[in-house]
């Protein structure tokens, strides 16, 4: 069962403004606490999840590159019992 989210980006994150959102298909939001830089890979985020129930979530990103410019996406994954 997964604890975190990690996503790796192409570059480097600034460590403010970063957003992560986990949601199940209502809406209820499952990350715990805020995103993270990993502290060896300043193009490695981390956000720390509750633990999900089986089903689908989405997860909904926002950042900030280095050079300043923004980044965002989203894509669905599925916990299987």
């Amino acid at each position: 069962e997964p604890t975190q989210i990690s996503l790796w980006f192409s570059e480097r994150i600034e460590p403010v403004f970063n957003k992560i959102e986990v949601a199940d298909g209502v809406g209820a939001r499952f990350e715990d606490g805020k995103p993270t830089l990993d502290a060896s890979d300043r193009a490695l985020l981390h956000v720390r999840v509750k633990q999900l129930p089986a089903g689908t979530y989405r997860v909904r990103w926002r950042v900030s590159a280095a050079d300043s410019h923004k980044m965002e996406g989203s894509f669905s994954f599925q916990v299987a019992r």
